[in-house]
Protein backbone atom coordinates (compact mmCIF):
# COMPACT_ATOMS: atom_id res chain seq x y z
CA UNK A 1 0.00 0.00 0.00
CA UNK A 2 1.39 3.81 -1.31
CA UNK A 3 -0.95 6.17 0.30
CA UNK A 4 -1.44 7.56 3.38
CA UNK A 5 -4.72 6.69 5.51
CA UNK A 6 -5.39 9.02 8.85
CA UNK A 7 -8.27 9.36 11.60
CA UNK A 8 -8.05 11.56 14.16
CA UNK A 9 -10.31 11.94 17.03
CA UNK A 10 -11.06 14.36 20.20
CA UNK A 11 -8.99 16.88 19.23
CA UNK A 12 -5.88 15.10 17.72
CA UNK A 13 -6.23 12.48 20.65
CA UNK A 14 -4.83 9.85 18.16
CA UNK A 15 -3.45 8.73 15.20
CA UNK A 16 -3.84 5.67 12.69
CA UNK A 17 -1.66 6.22 9.85
CA UNK A 18 -0.03 3.58 6.89
CA UNK A 19 3.14 6.03 6.46
CA UNK A 20 4.08 6.41 3.07
CA UNK A 21 7.63 6.58 3.16
CA UNK A 22 7.31 2.87 5.08
CA UNK A 23 5.46 0.49 3.13
CA UNK A 24 3.87 -2.36 4.79
CA UNK A 25 4.02 -0.11 8.31
CA UNK A 26 1.16 0.82 10.32
CA UNK A 27 1.41 2.93 13.00
CA UNK A 28 -0.99 4.51 15.42
CA UNK A 29 0.44 7.75 17.26
CA UNK A 30 -0.84 9.27 20.10
CA UNK A 31 -0.20 13.55 20.94
CA UNK A 32 0.82 14.55 24.17
CA UNK A 33 -1.26 17.63 24.67
CA UNK A 34 -2.17 19.65 27.55
CA UNK A 35 -3.75 23.07 28.11
CA UNK A 36 -3.16 23.72 24.44
CA UNK A 37 0.42 22.85 24.98
CA UNK A 38 2.21 20.33 22.78
CA UNK A 39 4.16 18.33 24.72
CA UNK A 40 5.31 15.57 22.51
CA UNK A 41 4.16 12.03 20.86
CA UNK A 42 4.46 8.70 21.14
CA UNK A 43 3.86 5.55 18.70
CA UNK A 44 2.83 1.90 18.23
CA UNK A 45 4.36 0.77 15.25
CA UNK A 46 4.37 -3.14 13.51
CA UNK A 47 4.40 -4.81 9.90
CA UNK A 48 0.99 -4.53 8.25
CA UNK A 49 1.33 -8.57 8.04
CA UNK A 50 0.73 -8.54 11.91
CA UNK A 51 -2.12 -6.00 11.81
CA UNK A 52 -5.24 -6.92 12.63
CA UNK A 53 -8.67 -5.00 13.79
CA UNK A 54 -8.60 -6.58 17.49
CA UNK A 55 -5.10 -5.51 17.43
CA UNK A 56 -5.50 -1.97 16.38
CA UNK A 57 -8.54 -1.67 19.90
CA UNK A 58 -5.88 -3.43 22.13
CA UNK A 59 -2.86 -0.95 20.57
CA UNK A 60 -5.75 1.95 20.81
CA UNK A 61 -7.30 1.75 24.24
CA UNK A 62 -3.63 0.74 26.02
CA UNK A 63 -2.35 4.14 24.03
CA UNK A 64 -4.80 6.64 25.44
CA UNK A 65 -4.25 5.15 29.28
CA UNK A 66 -0.80 5.57 28.42
CA UNK A 67 -1.37 8.97 27.22
CA UNK A 68 -3.65 9.60 30.25
CA UNK A 69 -0.87 8.55 32.81
CA UNK A 70 1.84 10.22 31.10
CA UNK A 71 -0.18 14.03 31.08
CA UNK A 72 -1.14 13.36 34.52
CA UNK A 73 2.98 13.72 34.75
CA UNK A 74 2.43 17.86 33.37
Amino acid sequence: MNYMFFEVTEKVSWLSTLIKNQDNVYCIGFSLVKNDHIFGAFSISAPVYRVDNDKIKTWIKEGREAQQKILQLF
